[in-house]
């Protein structure tokens, strides 16, 4: 809002954005419904505009304004001048100075930054639709998660579709009052939209069938479309990032898929203070940035004694089963067993537990660390996302303009 503006009637509220990082610079955070005016940051800029969905409830301007305080601390974070504000119903209008690195900034304001912890093998699901621990071809042996041994989406969408639906005490998948029996105008499950005729999917995971085909979706014409759904209690997570022999990443996106049984153990709530580090090998551990050298990770604590014990109780368990899974002619490394680090869908990594080393799991006292593929930059981001928590409302990106200073 500009100084020479009024307050619109339901009030706007002036909040300093981390002066530490952008000095004076002021946001405008409408609180009520003000129509759609733009963002007042002046100058050359991007203007990204978001459109919120909650699922079957009407999207709440409690659920708004706590997405637009997470975004705002994560832009902050980055030193990125940027003004962030509710421009009507169910949208955001975002407004980044475009200077610097605004790429960074987009990257970072509009991910819903959902963390999971997952063990893996008992949880991998395989051809016959259920968990198919001992089969390397199904949870990847020593190469776990990896592109190469994933699915093609739209065959991992029709395994998952398969599955009857797994409805555990501590679900979110339904809404409240939703129930087996009745599941008219609730959330339950997602859809997909898929091209049977190329094998490809053409949209999806969505909350319901009719949300398919928002914003005026229109499949490509000579496509052969079905709507399919997938149950809850069954999750699709794509592979990791493809890397080459050097461990750069190639493709950060593949089309290869793994269908997983709902049930992660930890989420982003139960870690606290994750920091870009740096791996050090010699200590078998991890040093904050500026301490020493090594390949960029992420260090993490727990935000819990729960989250503490359920973090070695884990590694504990896929310790023994590695153990346990080193018959004679079977290799160390083939038996070695894994847990995996989900965000937004895609696998960071799945890592394994050397049973020799770390016969009974890993000592949580100090925190832990995820490494492996990370650049300084991309460590610092992930941080980042951690830090600042998952959205509390999906955003669709659904405008995305660049502004010049007239």
């Amino acid at each position: 809002m500009r100084e020479s503006q009024k307050p619109c009637v339901s009030g706007h509220q002036r909040v300093p954005f981390h002066r530490a990082l952008l000095g004076a610079v002021l946001l405008s955070v409408a609180i009520g419904g003000c129509g759609s005016s733009a963002p007042a940051l002046t100058g050359n800029r991007i203007i990204l505009v978001y459109r919120a969905h909650a699922g079957a409830e009407p999207v709440s301007s409690a659920s708004i304004n706590a997405a637009i305080a997470i975004m705002r601390k994560r832009v902050a974070a980055l030193g990125i001048p940027s003004e962030i504000q509710r421009s009507g119903a169910d949208e955001i209008t975002v407004a980044l100075r475009d200077a610097g690195n605004p790429a960074a900034g987009e990257e970072q304001v509009g991910k819903t930054a959902q963390l999971d912890f997952y063990d893996w093998e008992p949880n991998v699901i395989g051809p016959a639709g259920k968990p198919a621990p001992t089969d390397n071809a199904v949870t990847g042996g020593p190469r776990a998660g990896s592109a190469q041994l994933g699915l093609p989406e739209y065959q991992a969408v029709l395994r998952a579709a398969k599955r009857a639906a797994i409805i555990r005490s501590n679900d979110t998948t339904l809404e409240a009052g939703c129930t087996l029996a009745q599941i008219g105008g609730c959330r339950y499950g997602v859809w997909y939209l898929l091209d049977t005729k190329h094998e490809k999917v053409l949209r999806g995971p969505d909350e319901s069938e009719h949300s398919l085909y928002e914003a005026g979706y229109m499949p490509p014409a000579d496509a052969v479309v079905t709507a399919v759904h997938v149950n809850p209690g069954t999750v699709l997570v794509q592979a990791r990032p493809l890397e080459n022999a050097t461990g750069k990443v190639i493709n950060a996106s593949p089309n290869s898929w793994y269908v997983l049984n709902d049930d992660p153990v930890l989420s982003g709530e139960d870690i606290n203070n994750p920091r870009q580090g740096l791996f050090n090998s010699r200590q078998g551990c991890c040093l904050y940035e500026g301490e020493g050298t090594g390949p960029p990770d992420v260090v993490f604590g727990f935000s819990s004694s729960h989250g503490q014990m359920v973090f070695e109780r884990l590694t504990r368990e896929v310790a023994h089963r590695g153990q346990e899974a080193q018959l004679p002619g079977i290799s160390r490394e083939e038996a070695q067993q894994h847990f995996a680090i989900v965000l937004d869908g895609q696998l960071i990594t799945v890592p394994s537990i050397d049973y020799t080393m770390y016969p009974e799991g890993i000592d949580a006292t100090n925190g832990s660390e995820i490494s492996g593929g990370f650049t300084v930059s991309s460590a610092r981001n992930l941080a980042t996302e951690l830090r600042y928590g998952a959205l509390p409302i999906n955003l669709e990106l659904v405008s995305r303009s660049r502004v010049r200073a007239g």
